[in-house]
Formats: structure tokens, C-alpha cells, sequence
């Protein structure tokens, strides 16, 4: 009798908890569906030249102000010459945590719309190596049974709001134990369960499928670098840029300059990866200088 309740208490809390994790499952998919909506293309002015900057919180400008990002500062760069254009809207689409799968539907998603863009800024591959939500990953690389097998449960945990949440936690802890003249997302890359150079082949197959897409849709394409490189190969975005004559716009050497000279706290926020007000101005303001002479009016 005794043994009969211990098991009914057991159910009873494990219920409570599978009940919890249904809560917060559909908090948090309630929540991203009110603040997480994606302006749409088809609510701007047709007169305007439209620039789309994709990617993850570089893009998006984790930890600061919507005014402080990168391309709310490109926007008031281009608006304030007016030689280039008479209306101009620079629309942040990116998302903290966004892999370059994502990057690439979202991009599908965008050329269905009733106006498309003029231009799209992608910065995007950092969290590929971790965040395998609707991942191409398994129809581009060849993997051991195991490695398939691991790939695939993730995409599928993926899905959940709570699991994505529960591994942004754990990566902000453990991101504050990594050696801080590194940057973080390279050594997450590092001791991720999947092999570099099967992200590289990832991020190269959706950012080659991106430029196709927009290229036939006529739109002008900008890729740049991460601030401290990123996670994968050197030279991996400038490589991609010259095979499709696209603009490449390369941050690096900027942010190298800070990182020898030991003023990281000048350009980046406190996890020492992501730029704060000033590094998104210098990512901004070369963006502008690459853009200005190239964009067909």
C-alpha cells in the first residue's frame, strides 16, 4: 500500500511538471508571436529604396536600444546623404539565435510578398553550430550513423520554445567561463557535437541558395564578417562574396585593431563578441562606404 503511493505521488508530480512545460512551451510561443512579428514588405512605400538586414542578434542588436543597432545607424548614415537617395527604409529583421536555414526561408517568405526589397544585408553562420531548429544540415553533409542521429534529435527538440530558451541559459553561463580573448561563438563551434568543417559546408549551401534567390529576384546582396570573425573558416564570407561578384564588407580588421590594443570594452558589450553602440556604428559605417558606389538606383 505504501509502495502504491509513493508511485501515485510520482505520477501526480510528474504530471505537475509535464504540465509546466506545456505552460511555459505556450507562453513562450505567445509570446513570440505578439513581440517576435516580422514587419511586412507589403506595408512600405513603393517609392522607397528598401534595404532588409537579416541575421541573428548581431543584427538585431542584442542588449542595446533600437536606435543604437547597426542598421538603425546605416539608415540615418544613407538618409543623411542625399545623394543617394530621395527615400530610403532600412528594415532590422534580424533574430538573436537564428541560423542560416532560418535566414533562408525567411528570405523565401519575403519574396512572396507584393514588394520585395531593393537590397538584403546578411550576416549570419554563428549559430549554426548549436541552434539545429529546421536545419538543412542532414540533406547537405554526410555524417557517421551517430553524429546523424544526434543532428536529428536536436532539429526535433529544436522546435520547442522551452529547449531553445533552457540552451540560450546554459550558453550565456557557459559564455561567461570562455577565454575572453576568443571569441565565443568560435569556441562554442569548437565544442559543439558537430565537426566545423560540416557547419562551413552548411552555412555555405543556404548562403549560396540565398544569393540564387535574391540575384533572380534582381536584388542587391551586401554579406559582411563578424566582428571577430565568427565560427567558421577564415576568409569563408569573402569566398562566398567573390563567387557571386556580390558586395563583402569585412569588419574584422576594425575590430582587430581593439582587441591588440586591449580596448574590447570601447567596441563590445561585456561578453567581449557582441559590438555595443560605438562597434555597431563602425559595422554601419562600413557598410555605407562599400554600398554607397555600388547600388544600381
Amino acid at each position: 500500500m505504501q509502495y502504491s503511493e509513493k508511485i501515485k505521488q510520482g505520477l501526480y508530480l510528474l504530471g505537475i511538471f509535464a504540465c509546466s512545460l506545456i505552460f511555459a512551451e505556450l507562453a513562450l510561443r505567445f509570446a513570440g508571436a505578439v513581440y517576435g512579428k516580422i514587419p511586412r514588405l507589403a506595408k512600405l512605400n513603393k517609392q522607397e529604396y528598401t534595404i532588409v538586414c537579416l541575421g541573428d542578434s548581431f543584427t538585431y542588436g542584442w542588449g542595446l536600444d533600437r536606435d543604437k543597432t547597426y542598421p538603425a545607424q546605416l539608415e540615418k548614415m544613407i538618409k543623411a546623404d542625399t545623394g543617394m537617395f530621395p527615400e530610403v527604409s532600412v528594415i532590422n529583421l534580424g533574430v538573436p539565435g537564428t541560423n542560416s536555414s532560418q535566414v533562408l526561408q525567411t528570405i523565401q517568405g519575403l519574396l512572396k510578398q507584393a514588394i520585395k526589397p531593393d537590397m538584403v544585408i546578411i550576416l549570419v553562420g554563428a549559430n549554426d553550430a548549436w541552434n539545429f531548429a529546421r536545419s538543412n544540415i542532414s540533406g547537405v553533409a554526410h555524417m557517421p550513423a551517430l553524429e546523424a542521429a544526434i543532428v536529428k534529435g536536436k532539429i526535433f527538440f529544436s522546435e520547442f520554445r522551452i529547449y531553445k530558451l533552457i540552451q540560450t541559459i546554459m550558453l550565456n553561463i557557459k559564455g561567461r567561463t570562455f577565454e575572453l580573448d576568443r571569441d565565443v561563438f568560435d569556441q562554442i563551434a569548437e565544442s559543439g557535437p558537430i565537426d566545423r568543417q560540416l557547419i562551413n559546408e552548411l552555412v555555405s549551401f543556404n548562403l549560396k541558395r540565398i544569393i540564387k534567390l535574391l540575384r533572380k529576384e534582381n536584388i542587391e546582396v551586401v554579406l559582411h564578417s563578424y566582428p571577430r570573425g565568427g565560427p567558421l573558416e577564415q576568409g569563408f564570407y569573402q569566398d562566398v562574396s567573390a563567387q557571386f561578384g556580390v558586395i563583402y564588407v569585412d569588419h574584422y580588421q576594425d575590430f582587430r585593431e581593439k582587441i591588440r590594443d586591449n580596448k574590447m570594452t570601447e567596441v563590445f558589450l561585456y561578453d567581449n563578441s557582441h559590438p555595443n553602440e560605438t562597434g555597431c556604428a563602425i559595422i554601419a559605417k562600413n557598410i555605407f562606404t562599400a554600398i554607397k558606389g555600388g547600388i544600381r538606383k
